[in-house]
């Protein structure tokens, strides 16, 4: 059977952060979620993704909303790639 029980310094650092996150307002731990958990380009197609099903947005805004969020996406992930791809100096040697 393996030993679960916590070391004295472990307890601390729960305790203190336990309470220092029992002082924050609400508002700051929503903002924290947002910010931090939840990309804004994500929250934001999220919101018009519920607009279009209230009716509350056009489908072609929708598209145009989805394709940015496509767009910047596929270059977030891929601009590593193309850096080393191209090498650190912009390509101009061939390593």
């Amino acid at each position: 059977m393996s030993d679960t029980s916590l070391t004295k310094e472990e307890i601390h650092e729960l305790e203190e952060y336990v309470n220092t996150t029992k002082k924050k307002p609400i508002s700051q731990k929503l903002d924290f979620f947002f910010n931090k958990m939840i990309p804004k380009k994500l929250m934001v197609w999220i919101i018009a993704t519920v607009l279009i099903f209230l009716g509350r947005l056009d489908g072609s805004w929708w598209g145009i909303i989805t394709c940015v969020y496509l767009g910047t996406n596929a270059i977030t992930k891929f601009s590593p790639l193309i850096n080393n791809f191209l090498g650190k100096n912009g390509g101009s040697e061939i390593q």
